[in-house]
């Protein structure tokens, strides 16, 4: 994958934060250095100079990792692209159209660690499309989108592909002719329609439902913005396997685009399977918050606050008790 081609998706994400205290002049200047290479398509130049500096603030780490992912990806290493992406979103830096499509350039990366990878099986997760709405995946639905707002994606930053091993990267003789359609769009661009066809492929039977499809299917739906698909697919890999990463790349998404009562449900499963990891408590704390449950947002927070001092909860109780 070309410098270029990265450049043309994400470098115009490099904005730093009106606060100068957040990122040091120095680390400015070494996030402008990197920048610049990986404009000129010089992505090793690019991590030979973010590996001569370290971020001690949010700001910092996110970007530096920001622009390792990149570096990455042009390298065509993407399980450490994956990784520095998802890193960058989790730290909430990026707001808006930018932290959707640093997201976006998550899962894109991820997927193809997925198709990089072959093996002798690949399993099936026969589970039915309970719940989903097919209308909701036509091209004209998916066209409208989703208004996006501030991301509170919570991705893991050292998130893999547990049993990665098990997925195929099929040929194009393997695929159905749903698929074939469907690549052949999301190929020029059309996204919408990509996800129309592989959606209607899977209501029609004729897609089974493993982890080399589904991730392919989170590709085409995350692109053209179909959050409900989105929320399916990652509540269908998390029935197969529930880890971590799944779950905090499922928070994300529902924090993302605002949906605090599914987020609530993710995050509440969260706390009960990893009842220590703080940042459960805190995306239980922000969906309560959000739906108006302020007594149950404030028991989260102050969770969160004894398991992470360090972390914004008291920001956040202040919050709440404004509130009462």
């Amino acid at each position: 994958m070309k410098a270029s081609y990265i450049a043309s998706v994400l470098l115009a994400l490099f904005s730093l934060p009106a606060v100068s205290q957040s990122v040091r002049p120095a680390v400015y200047a070494v996030l402008t250095q990197a920048d610049n290479a990986l404009r000129q398509e010089q992505p090793q130049k690019a991590l030979d100079v973010l590996a001569t500096v370290q971020g001690d603030s949010e700001h910092e780490v996110a970007n530096i990792e920001r622009l390792r992912g990149m570096s990455f990806a042009a390298l065509g290493d993407f399980d450490k692209a994956t990784a520095s992406c998802q890193l960058a979103v989790s730290l909430n830096v990026f707001e808006g159209e930018s932290a959707v499509n640093l997201a976006e350039s998550c899962a894109n990366w991820h997927s193809q660690t997925l198709h990089n990878t072959t093996a002798s099986n690949t399993t099936q997760l026969a589970l039915p499309l309970e719940g989903l709405n097919n209308t909701a995946a036509t091209p004209a639905a998916a066209a409208t989108g989703v208004a996006l707002v501030n991301s509170v994606a919570t991705l893991n930053a050292t998130a893999t592909v547990k049993d990665a091993s098990r997925v195929t990267a099929a040929s194009s003789a393997d695929l159905t002719e749903y698929e074939r359609r469907a690549k052949n769009y999301a190929d020029r661009g059309q996204h919408s329609q990509a996800n129309y066809w592989f959606h209607q492929g899977v209501s029609d039977g004729q897609i089974s439902l493993n982890e080399r499809t589904l991730f392919t299917w989170l590709g085409y739906a995350t692109k053209s913005e179909d959050w409900q698909v989105v929320d399916y697919i990652y509540t269908v890999l998390r029935q197969e396997n529930d880890s971590l990463d799944l779950m905090e790349q499922h928070m994300g998404v529902m924090g993302l685009t605002k949906n605090w009562t599914r987020l609530l449900s993710v995050a509440q499963a969260g706390t009960e399977q990893y009842p220590y990891h703080a940042d459960m408590w805190r995306q239980l704390g922000i969906s309560h918050f959000y739906l108006g449950h302020y007594s149950e947002a404030e028991e989260a927070f102050a969770m969160l606050e004894n398991l992470m001092p360090s972390s914004d909860a008291a920001t956040w109780l202040v919050k709440v008790r404004q509130q009462g």
